[in-house]
């Protein structure tokens, strides 16, 4: 009965080694309905946002992307984030980030061209859900737009972060 628990607990963790992060890829010639491959990409950057899980990495290629994101789940620790990465030249709308340990990395984030829409900004910790913590916002470039903050993240203090004529600050 022993060596049949020992079996069990090492073929559990076994089977836990084999589960590994994934790379999805986002493209403005992709298609929502694809697995998100290399091959057969996402169109949008919220499909990824729905799929990605903890350990996750959401790959964007070049183009501009008329959306503003939403996640959906956030990573478990510092080494298992979910992580948003613009691969060149990435224009899209913003983020609100509702969950922790989630990684905004090298986007360009502008204003829809209706300023009757808000848009063009990185919340976190959105609407009274505070639990956008450990997140990093780095290497991203905020233009005609907002920029948000919450009471444990301050956006313009995060590394490589560039703002250009801000709307307003909240």
């Amino acid at each position: 009965m022993k060596k049949e628990i020992v079996f069990l607990f090492v073929l559990v963790l076994f089977s836990l080694s084999l589960v590994s992060a994934a790379t999805y890829y986002v493209s403005p010639s992709g298609n929502d309905a694809s697995a998100g491959g290399s091959t057969s990409p996402f169109k949008t950057i919220q499909k990824c946002s729905d799929t990605a899980n903890a350990g996750d990495i959401c790959l964007v290629q070049p183009g501009t992307y008329e959306e503003h994101v939403e996640t959906r789940r956030g990573g478990t620790s510092d080494s298992n984030r979910i992580t948003f990465r613009a691969n060149g030249n990435v224009i899209m709308r913003g983020f609100n980030i509702k969950y922790p340990y989630i990684t905004i990395d090298g986007f360009i984030i502008e204003r829809y061209a209706d300023t009757s829409v808000q848009t063009g900004f990185v919340y976190v910790g959105f609407a009274g859900n505070n639990n956008g913590s450990y997140c990093r916002i780095v290497n991203n470039t905020i233009r005609n737009a907002v920029y948000a903050k919450s009471n444990s993240f301050y956006f313009i203090t995060s590394g490589g972060n560039r703002i250009y004529n801000p709307m307003w600050i909240l």
